[in-house]
């Protein structure tokens, strides 16, 4: 992909799924913008932004400066993957179909996880959202959708006020769920297909249930309590 002088912005979404690119991704010096997921599951080896400096390359993963958003890793890398301890955002598609593996930490610097972050990654297996200090507001669809081999129990921080749909869909080895004290909103098939989950405490926070939002949890044993504070099942 050979960027001309004259382009300044790149579009959402405007090159996803090209995965015949390969080689370097060279973001040159013309570039002011670039929308989510504008590279999205391409097969980039390398990021180069030295031209620009409103992007940077931390540990293959391309951030822009002033917004603290992570936008694009690349998909082929391998081990652990580390994100900056001051990023805000990681943005649509940006680790989707990613080879990283182990533990997968979103910093508590992140207050939002967007649309297919980390889709269909099949490497990590278990989550770590930083509890005790997150400032994680929203998880957004299909977030940590389609993981294989991610186990264990899944903690939500108290910060966190929505999970949308299909947020944690389709997670064959997760054994359980907390959740924090702020969540409001769990979305449509949030935790749909989690089948070895045994046990479930919804918060007194929550308002909102949506549909088949726990679906095909085929594990779940004994009492489920629906706060008072729910008012929608859906």
């Amino acid at each position: 992909l050979i960027l001309g002088a004259g382009v300044i912005t790149i579009g959402t979404l405007a090159f996803y799924g090209c995965t015949s690119f390969s080689g370097t991704l060279t973001i040159p010096a013309n570039i002011t913008s670039i929308g989510q997921g504008a590279f999205g599951d391409d097969n980039f080896s390398d990021i180069d932004v030295t031209a620009n400096s409103r992007y940077e390359d931390v540990d293959d993963v391309l951030y822009e400066i002033s917004t603290r958003t992570a936008l694009h890793s690349i998909k082929s890398d391998t081990g652990t993957i580390t994100f900056q301890t001051n990023t805000l955002i990681i943005g649509d598609y940006c680790c989707l179909r990613n080879q990283r593996t182990g533990t997968l930490t979103v910093p508590d610097s992140v207050t939002r996880v967007d649309i297919y972050a980390f889709y269909d990654c099949d490497g990590f297996t278990a989550l770590d959202l930083e509890t005790t200090t997150s400032g994680l507001v929203t998880i957004d669809d299909y977030a940590f959708a389609h993981q294989s081999n991610l186990a264990g129990t899944i903690t939500i921080p108290d910060s966190v006020t929505l999970i949308d749909a299909n947020a944690f869909r389709d997670l064959p080895k997760v054994t359980a769920l907390s959740f924090g004290t702020g969540l409001i909103t769990i979305g449509a098939n949030a935790f749909y297909n989690l089948p070895l989950v045994t046990s479930l405490t919804l918060p007194a926070s929550l308002v909102t249930i949506g549909a088949s939002a726990f679906s095909t949890m085929i594990g779940l044993a004994g009492n489920i309590v629906i706060p008072n504070s729910v008012e929608t099942i859906g």
